[in-house]
């Protein structure tokens, strides 16, 4: 007959876990008990990417500009292909790491190229930004550490000649 260790979370929910022996029940009861007394205990959320997406936009991304509605729901949709997050709580730092390496070898719209890093930076923002919320709504422990995307500094676009005396006229 299985053992078992019963607790309230933090949000006064009944928690239980079986546990093989009796032994190993008081000593996991005991760690549980040192990570309350200390304000370690963390609990696992269990809401699903897939879930938490849905939220996310009906919360959040429904108060946004249409486009830009469009833009953060096409990263995270990005995000959940490459990664393939089952629930939330599971992303870590290893998981950030490997879609901005993936984005970053996608094919682009034109032939032979690969997605800028301006798109990549893009969508890593948008990822960051609902990570952040699900920080907030406790769906998340610790948001992962995320690595800034370096961009090209952008070329500085000369005014000809003809443009710059134009310009100048109209402010006359």
């Amino acid at each position: 007959c299985p053992w078992s260790v019963g607790w309230y979370d933090a949000n006064g929910r009944k928690r239980s876990k079986k546990i093989g022996s009796k032994s190993m029940a008081e000593k996991y009861g005991r760690k549980l008990e040192g990570e309350f007394a200390a304000g370690l205990y963390q609990n696992e959320s269990k809401v699903t990417w897939a879930t938490f997406q849905e939220e996310y936009d009906r919360r959040v991304l429904s108060g946004l500009k249409p486009r830009s509605r469009v833009e953060c729901l096409h990263a995270l949709n990005n995000f959940a292909r490459i990664v393939q997050p089952h629930r939330i709580s599971a992303i870590k730092t290893a998981h950030i790491d490997h879609f901005i390496a993936t984005r970053r070898a996608a094919p682009a719209r034109k032939p032979n190229s690969t997605v800028s890093e301006y798109t990549v930076k893009k969508e890593l923002t948008s990822v960051k930004a609902a990570l952040n919320v699900a920080h907030e709504w406790e769906y998340l422990t610790k948001v992962p550490k995320i690595r800034k995307v370096k961009v090209p500094e952008a070329m500085p676009r000369p005014v000809t000649r003809e443009h710059f005396e134009a310009i100048y006229r109209a402010c006359d």
